[in-house]
């Protein structure tokens, strides 16, 4: 067994090194720590003394799992509140273990309708409403971004990237993060402080409201695309910038419209909201850049379409459920959502992929504030955590993930 585990390890580890630095990257590899341990999930030893009661499934993953986020606090004291949800049909109903208080100022316990920042989770709406749009006959895989654009900013995206590449680059290379454009956030030169020129700038205009068209101007003014359309991998919130334009250039519509019609209703997800942009729905878990609290920073509005989310621990349930059953897309788009490129067969369309033998498929997402969203088929469940911290140790992370996993694989049966 332990031979096993190491091999895997050191399989996750090669693996890793081909996804882009960020939240991404650390939930892949948490994920990947976690499957290893996976397979210890129900090893445990016995006892000739049975215990005057045993424990039900669920009230020993509620057991383990409020363990977990305790000692996750402890791990790092940044944490200053934190949530595990799962959902699996042989629970009955979610479990639902927190730490801390999600709005200190209030006194505020966490709930299962508590408002979390989703971040870059929010890649999974924005990628499942252009699947929409595409079985809709709107819009296709295949279709070239710059045909679909704002005449605005068509053609200085299309004097930017050059000829061949804006014949080229489509819809699925902006989905799969193949489009070889630059990320506006985290690329281009950095200060001392390891801030980019655009990380700059939000912290010098925190009331700003940035728009999809302004973050994508920011990048052709100032960066150059990286690599052509299908060769590389680059995860880039300039790509989910850009579908947020082609929806609304396509619908006519806001963005938030589009995706609360296309998705949010269809999953009933009431409790979802785009901050800035729309009235709260739900009350708000503050969260945080280290020890600043920037829960009401408009600038934070930069990463729209890709991640300008509200959502709580029920509504990213629903969602992953409407995702896996009828009421947002076929089995065939979801196919083409969870299958992986070939330049990274981590990342499908949109979702984060892992597969391993001690687990079987996982996908889902994770974003910047600690947010995980992530699905185990092979025991139906549903797993959402929650930190509020964007600089969460990575040692503390990867540790919560095991712990989900080990207990989650103990308590839920194979389907």
């Amino acid at each position: 067994m332990a031979e096993q585990i190491v091999s895997m390890k050191e399989k996750f580890v090669n693996l890793s090194r081909v996804l882009s630095n960020g939240p991404e990257r650390r939930m892949i590899l948490a994920l990947m720590l976690g499957a290893c341990l996976g397979l210890l999930a129900g090893c445990g030893g016995g006892s000739d003394t049975p215990p005057p009661r045993i424990e039900t499934p669920r009230e020993k993953l509620s057991r383990a799992l409020q363990g977990a986020v305790d000692d996750l606090r402890k791990q790092d004291s940044g944490v200053q509140s934190a949530l595990i949800y799962v959902d699996a049909p042989s629970l009955g109903r979610a479990v639902l273990a927190a730490s801390g208080q999600p709005d200190p100022a209030k006194a505020t316990s966490f709930t299962a309708e508590t408002g979390l920042r989703v971040a870059s989770v929010g890649k999974m709406f924005t990628a499942t409403t252009v699947m929409r749009l595409i079985e809709q006959g709107q819009l296709s895989l295949d279709t070239p971004v710059s045909a679909r654009l704002p005449a605005s900013i068509s053609t200085r995206f299309r004097t930017w990237i050059g000829a061949d590449a804006a014949a080229a680059l489509t819809i699925r290379h902006l989905l799969s993060h193949t489009s070889g454009l630059p990320d506006y956030f985290n690329d281009g030169p950095a200060n001392a402080a390891g801030q980019t020129a655009f990380l700059q700038a939000q912290f010098a205009q925190p009331d700003r409201l940035w728009t999809l068209a302004d973050t994508v101007n920011w990048a052709i003014d100032r960066l150059q695309p990286l690599s052509a359309p299908g060769a590389a991998f680059h995860y880039s919130d300039t790509n989910y910038q850009l579908l947020g334009l082609i929806i609304e250039e396509t619908t006519g519509q806001p963005l938030q419209d589009v995706v609360r019609a296309q998705v949010f209703n269809r999953a009933a997800m009431t409790g979802t909201w785009a901050q800035f942009r729309e009235a709260p729905r739900s009350a708000l878990a503050r969260f945080y850049l280290g020890s600043l609290d920037v829960s009401d920073f408009q600038t934070l509005s930069a990463d729209w379409a890709g991640g300008g989310w509200i959502a709580t621990p029920s509504d990213l349930v629903r969602f992953v459920r409407s995702l896996n059953g009828t009421e947002l897309i076929t089995a065939g788009s979801r196919t083409e959502m969870i299958k992986g490129s070939a330049a990274n067969a981590l990342y499908g369309l949109g979702v984060q992929v892992l597969s391993s033998d001690s687990l079987g498929p996982v996908y889902g997402h994770s974003g910047f504030y600690g947010t995980w969203v992530l699905y185990w088929a092979e025991r139906d469940a549903v797993v959402v955590v929650h930190t509020g911290q964007s600089e969460t140790s990575e040692l503390a992370l990867e540790t919560v993930l095991q712990r989900i996993f080990i207990a989650a694989g103990d308590a839920l049966p194979k389907r």
